[in-house]
């Protein structure tokens, strides 16, 4: 009974809300009003933060940021809302427009005359993604992705390749959407000035010396958080690349947020050698990557921002015949720069092998052939569109 009676409550809680989420999708847009989400709920980081940060100057603007934890350090021109709330459904429905980079269930129907910008968190897709991988999304997600691609107004991309997918794969109702100006998070890589500041402020928070060779261990989601198709032999890592860069290595661990629950292994690693560091809870993805020497990943788009730095990246795949079976790639990992390991044994000897001048010349062209669109300046194109399609005119403070 007690069973039944809180599965009651609960039911009831969330039709209350689903009303009052509707009436509030009746409510006028506030001209200049502008609603940001990072990764559901996440603080301020990735492209939305990098496009905050451009309208700052703008006079009469009201910044919004949608936060899990209201705890979050927050810049002083953003408000904070409690993401999911009544309070939040409120700043949706009366907002001009909404900024994420990623699906997300929407509290609120979008009105015609509000602007649904999709900053897209992968920057290149190695895995397949959306309609491209309908048959192993679930029914849910499908309805919510098509209905989210009806009502985006622009999606960014950083590369060519990428804008191919998204006219394919995204539900678009017109492929003019494409915003082709870069990836705004991506644009500190083409100054050398923000990079250098970075990655000593970076360093320094995680009491890493200058002389020290970091490397960032980053394996991406997972349908199956319990199993262990992830588990790298850091000891082993960190014996051969001391012996192959002749420094003091650190490791950093940066957990996919569905696979955090399943990392303990690493947490007592973290816990047990001082050469381990666990960095999942490192809001700023790129400042932890600007840290990094190297990467070793997955199938995480991640790698694609330490080739336009020019770093080493690496993939280890235990579980590369099943995964391609779970979820599908668009190629294969042997055709990328990026020297591929299915095994921990494997994984030492090309760190052993790794040949640093054959690996940057098969990076350039891979990336020529890309059709890379980066150029520095994604933050201050995208941010001009914005406000250009919001319906007033806004000056520069």
């Amino acid at each position: 009974m007690k069973i039944v009676k809180k599965f009651s409550i609960k039911i009831y809680h969330i039709l209350i809300f689903l009303v009052f989420s509707k009436i509030m999708s009746c409510l006028p847009a506030k001209k200049g009003k502008i609603v940001f989400l990072n990764f559901q709920g996440s603080g301020f980081g990735d492209s939305p933060a990098e496009i905050a940060k451009k309208l700052q100057s703008y006079k009469g603007l009201d910044l919004v940021w949608l936060v899990k934890d209201e705890n979050e350090p927050m810049p002083n021109y953003i408000r904070k809302v409690k993401y999911r709330s009544l309070k939040a459904c409120f700043e949706l429905a009366t907002a001009s427009a909404w900024v994420d980079n990623v699906r997300d269930e929407h509290l609120v129907l979008k009105k015609k005359n509000q602007i649904y910008l999709q900053l897209w968190h992968g920057s290149i897709s190695l895995k397949k993604i959306e309609r491209d991988a309908s048959d192993k999304l679930s029914f849910r997600y499908k309805l919510n992705a098509i209905y989210d691609g009806k009502i985006i107004n622009a999606i960014t991309c950083g590369n060519r390749n990428q804008e191919r997918i998204f006219e394919r794969a995204f539900y678009l109702k017109d492929k003019n959407q494409i915003l082709k100006y870069g990836v705004p998070r991506n644009d500190i890589f083409y100054d050398l000035e923000r990079v250098n500041s970075v990655r000593k402020k970076v360093r320094e928070r995680l009491e890493i010396r200058d002389n020290e060779y970091v490397i960032l261990y980053a394996p991406t989601f997972r349908n199956d958080v319990d199993r262990e198709s992830n588990k790298i032999d850091l000891e082993r890592l960190i014996d051969i690349l001391e012996r192959k860069v002749h420094k003091n290595i650190k490791v950093l661990i940066k957990l996919h947020p569905n696979i955090r629950r399943c990392g303990k292994y690493y947490s007592y690693l973290a816990e047990e050698n001082n050469q381990i560091i666990d960095v999942s809870d490192y809001v700023d993805s790129v400042e932890i990557g600007i840290c990094s020497d190297a990467i070793i990943t997955d199938y995480s788009s991640y790698i694609y921002d330490f080739a336009i730095l020019g770093k080493v990246g690496m993939f280890f795949t235990l579980d590369y015949k099943d995964y391609i079976e779970e979820r599908g790639l668009y190629e294969k990992l042997e055709n990328y720069p990026f020297p591929l390991a299915t095994s921990n044994d494997e994984l030492i000897n090309v760190i052993k092998n790794f040949d640093i001048t054959e690996y940057k010349k098969n990076l350039k062209e891979w990336l020529k052939k890309l059709g890379v669109y980066e150029q520095g300046c994604a933050s201050e194109k995208i941010s001009d569109w914005l406000i250009s399609q919001i319906g007033k005119r806004y000056e520069k403070c």
